[in-house]
């Protein structure tokens, strides 16, 4: 089975919004996935927004989420762009794209790795550290894997993320064949909704 396009036309300026499947909550690789998405996307220094933004200008914005929509279920690994005008969204898929193979092709250096790991722990730890933060995700683990003392265990595997996993998830996942590519296009007197072939961005 091939990769899945649909375009999209609205009354807003194009934006790209690429799936990939993936599992969910509980699974080992549902963890790698979120470390993935930290080097992909968490903050300035972050791979889509150091290349796609500040140094090819392809992009006004960059971004992705590791457990779209949500996580009671097998879900997607999505990343989303909007053009800097007048690039397209074939030329920002592409230099995802990019992105996405570097994953597969160059182990994360140790430097990055470690970087990525003590934010997320920091992150972690910051939305424990009040009273209100604490019951809220305790609650949310409770209801969302049934069991409160999840958030330690995924602490825990978070931090024994290694570059190989990084390499070994990105191939197994950001596959043409289990991606779903949709494009918003600027509204026109046509169709609002067409479905396409599919062939047009490699790999």
């Amino acid at each position: 089975q091939g990769e899945r396009r649909v375009e999209v036309e609205f009354d807003a300026e194009p934006a790209i919004v690429i799936g990939y499947h993936k599992p969910t909550l509980g699974h080992p690789d549902d963890d790698v996935c979120d470390v993935i998405d930290a080097v992909l996307s968490d903050g300035l220094t972050s791979r889509l927004h150091q290349k796609l933004v500040r140094e090819k200008r392809l992009a006004v914005s960059v971004g992705s989420d590791a457990s779209h929509p949500g996580v009671r279920a097998p879900n997607l690994f999505v990343i989303t762009a909007t053009p800097l005008a007048p690039h397209t969204t074939a030329e920002v898929e592409a230099a995802i794209y990019e992105e996405v193979e570097r994953l597969k092709q160059e182990p994360v250096s140790a430097q990055e790795l470690e970087k990525v790991l003590n934010n997320l722990d920091a992150d972690l730890v910051r939305g424990l550290r009040s009273n209100s933060g604490l019951a809220s995700q305790l609650a949310l683990y409770q209801a969302l894997a049934g069991n409160w003392r999840y958030v330690l265990t995924s602490r825990d595997n978070v931090a024994k993320v290694t570059a190989a996993e990084v390499q070994r998830v990105a191939a197994q996942y950001f596959t043409r064949s289990n991606r779903t590519v949709a494009v918003l296009v600027k509204k026109s007197h046509s169709k609002s909704i067409t479905a396409m072939s599919g062939n047009e961005v490699q790999p």
